[in-house]
């Protein structure tokens, strides 16, 4: 699901993600797990909140370096009611990372559990840096869920040489959680099966999916620079977006992969 479309100043010129429709853009992208009746986010986009005070929740630096459209109907809580689902219907909000572009529906779903990384949730409610400061937003998206968070456990396994942990909501095998450090302190991906195939969401490990899955091609000025600003370690991010790759190349094929912000999508060979 898209829970917000970003249109960057001159996107045109610096970014390959577009749609015929609505040129170059990018999404805010929000993944719905079911299984047997329950249900869980991985991230939420936007929220309410932040439509109605978009310069105090998201600051103004954010709204002119990434041009949010912040549309009602994108909202997730939207989406879920479009499928006829109940906010108080979803148990748990996984985060690949806790950015504010990722966070801000948080509030909507205060009966869910939310988890993330536990190096990412001591960066985001304990981080002193400038960078923390700017990307987080501890008191407004975060600090008032009412429940504990909780964090990922310890990655022992590997999914096509990928550091990886189990995640619970799925039956065993079919979900795990990525270690993808790099472009925050505790970034994450998911990995999940159903009906044999996977699909595999990489966050803002990258931005677009030809930085895994063509490494070679020329990146986009606009690439660039998203990574120069934003990553919080530019050689394990990196070191991350190579690993991708090996496991694109690796997985079967077919494979689905997506990163948060590019709308299209990328299959294993």
């Amino acid at each position: 699901m898209n829970a917000g479309t970003l249109v960057p100043p001159l996107a045109g010129r610096v970014l390959r993600a577009r749609t015929p429709s609505a040129g170059p853009h990018l999404i805010c992208r929000v993944v719905l797990v079911e299984h047997e009746g329950r249900y869980a986010l991985i991230d939420t986009g936007f929220g309410e909140e932040d439509l109605r005070a978009p310069r105090e929740r998201l600051g103004g630096s954010f709204l002119w370096m990434a041009g949010p459209k912040l549309q009602q109907d994108e909202l997730v809580t939207h989406k879920l009611y479009d499928l006829g689902i109940e906010t108080e219907r979803i148990e748990a909000v996984y985060f690949t990372h806790l950015d504010l572009d990722h966070t801000g529906g948080l509030p909507a779903f205060g009966e869910a559990k939310a988890i993330a990384h536990e190096a990412e949730i001591h960066a985001a409610f304990q981080g002193q840096s400038r960078k923390e400061t700017l990307r987080y937003r501890r008191d407004l998206h975060l600090a008032q869920h009412p429940r504990p968070w909780g964090s990922f456990p310890t990655f022992d396994e590997t999914w096509f040489g990928l550091p990886a942990a189990p995640l619970q909501l799925l039956p065993e095998g079919d979900a795990f959680v990525l270690d993808l450090p790099g472009h925050s302190a505790g970034h994450c991906g998911f990995a999940l099966r159903e009906e044999g195939r996977w699909t595999v969401f990489v966050g803002d490990a990258c931005l677009e999916i030809d930085e895994f899955t063509r490494p070679d091609a020329s990146t986009p000025l606009g690439v660039r620079l998203h990574h120069l600003g934003a990553d919080h370690n530019r050689q394990r991010a990196r070191e991350t977006r190579a690993a991708l790759h090996r496991a694109f190349v690796r997985a079967p094929s077919g494979t689905r992969w997506w990163t948060s912000h590019d709308p299209r999508e990328a299959l294993s060979p």
